[in-house]
């Protein structure tokens, strides 16, 4: 049904193979039995996603936050991504908020995008972080995340996952707007462009990350060793990130190029930001196509190949059967079993061996990934996996937006039951708890923030 779909709406993806049935590798039970806990009748499924398709836009109003800008001159309109506790806006917040806006008030939808985008600079860098508003300038010096004499931009100096493209996509699929889409897309691509020119690096050309900040992954225990935390806790990861961002501040390059600190403290060829970044550019050839730009397609899919056979060759361990990030300051792997470490897998060049033992042998053992409320965002056969944790995030709990990417990618690449399964376990997670910032993947309780935006994307699993 999925991959039908799929099929309809997004001709230019690649529909693989489903998991092969035998295999050298792992426990075979795990690739051969069927998800447990699904499916739901059709008719429950619909009346459960209408109602929170309500709550969605229920809270996006209450969490609306507008107003004018004197530096850009322009009135901003954003959802803040948890009123009281979060009232900037984060990029890839932002771009998850398009996503299930998408789904409830396009207009919004484009509003947001159109913010994220007024931000932009001459080289089509954004930052990580706008502080919209008259005191922007001043939350941007206090916040130590923004280069001096670039305050007055109202941005970080830092990135987050590329899913500006896949937020793109998925609002003109709700709208079919080609003009909109014809006025953005440029500005959008710039921002892939930038990525490309000012983040590549080492002879893969992978992107690469400055900060654990840049992946979104904040506290995640893959991020311990190149941190430089032996034993993890709140304070010592928040002086560390806070020291690392003062470094990178007034030691690195200027926002266009090169991009990177000139002797950089911390730097990893992270997973999610490669995923995002080269799923991104797939997504940029489609809707390039869509536009009449044929070579500009061919350019993005391209560059998404070769970053895919960059993360295969080196982030690949044939040992595990698993992806792993790799500091890019020593070469080595870091060997920590994350959420990040299956994305690959959702590449459509991926081989059929490699993506099967990432989903049989990893994402659908119980004893990892496939829990009651799955997927929790560190496999729970790792000495760190804290299923419940509020004061170090990412050690754990599940991220309804890593979800959304894992439900959207796994529908892609021919995966439609593992999808539905992890949809639904979804659905039961919001519906129960509400829409929370994480969720323990053992009971499905909702943790740390409130009213947030980002849980929001379940309403379009």
């Amino acid at each position: 049904m999925y991959t039908h779909a799929l099929r309809e709406t997004h001709p230019g993806i690649a529909i693989c193979p489903p998991l092969p049935r035998a295999s050298p590798h792992g426990q075979s039970a795990h690739r051969d039995a069927p998800p447990q806990g699904f499916l739901m009748a059709q008719t429950e499924r619909a009346e459960a996603l209408s109602r929170l398709r309500e709550l969605a836009l229920a809270q996006h109003r209450k969490s609306l936050r507008t107003g004018h800008d004197p530096h850009y001159g322009r009135r901003f309109e954003y959802v803040r991504p948890s009123p009281g506790r979060y009232n900037w806006m984060w990029f890839w917040d932002s771009c998850f908020h398009i996503v299930s806006l998408s789904c409830v008030d396009t207009r919004a939808a484009k509003a947001e995008l159109d913010t994220m985008l007024a931000s932009q600079d001459e080289h089509g860098f954004i930052g990580h972080l706008v502080y919209w508003g008259r005191f922007g300038s001043l939350y941007s010096a206090l916040f130590t995340q923004s280069r001096p004499l670039r305050w007055r931009a109202r941005h970080s100096h830092m990135i987050q996952p590329a899913f500006l493209a896949q937020a793109l996509e998925r609002l003109h699929v709700a709208t079919g707007d080609l003009g909109y889409l014809k006025e953005v897309l440029p500005r959008v691509t710039a921002y892939y462009d930038w990525l490309d020119r000012a983040r590549s690096y080492g002879q893969q050309g992978l992107l690469a990350a400055v900060s654990p900040f840049e992946s979104g992954l904040d506290n995640s225990p893959a991020y311990d060793a190149p941190m430089g935390i032996r034993k993890a806790s709140r304070t010592g990861w928040l002086v560390r990130l806070k020291l690392l961002d003062a470094r990178n501040s007034y030691c690195g390059g200027r926002p266009g190029l090169p991009g990177l600190p000139a002797n950089p403290a911390y730097l990893v060829h992270d997973l999610l930001v490669n995923y995002a970044f080269a799923d991104g550019l797939r997504t940029l050839a489609r809707l390039r196509t869509l536009v009449g730009d044929a070579a500009g397609a061919r350019k993005s899919e391209t560059r998404a190949e070769s970053i895919e056979a960059g993360v295969r060759a080196q982030c690949w361990n044939e040992k595990a059967g698993l992806f792993y990030h790799v500091d890019a300051l020593t070469g080595r792997q870091l060997e920590v079993s994350t959420i990040a470490s299956l994305l690959p897998a959702l590449f459509p060049s991926t081989p059929d061996d490699i993506r099967g033992r990432v989903i049989g042998d990893h994402l659908r053992n119980p004893e990892e990934y496939w829990l009651d409320f799955p997927l929790p965002t560190v496999a729970r056969s790792e000495a760190a996996f804290d299923p419940s944790s509020e004061s170090m995030i990412w050690r754990g709990p599940v991220a309804m937006p890593m979800n959304w990417v894992m439900v959207r990618g796994l529908r892609q690449v021919g995966f439609a039951d593992e999808a539905a399964h992890i949809a639904e376990r979804s659905m039961a997670m919001a519906t129960g708890s509400g829409f929370r910032e994480f969720y323990d993947p053992l009971s499905g309780r909702g943790l740390r923030g409130t009213n947030f935006g980002w849980a929001t994307t379940v309403v379009d699993l």
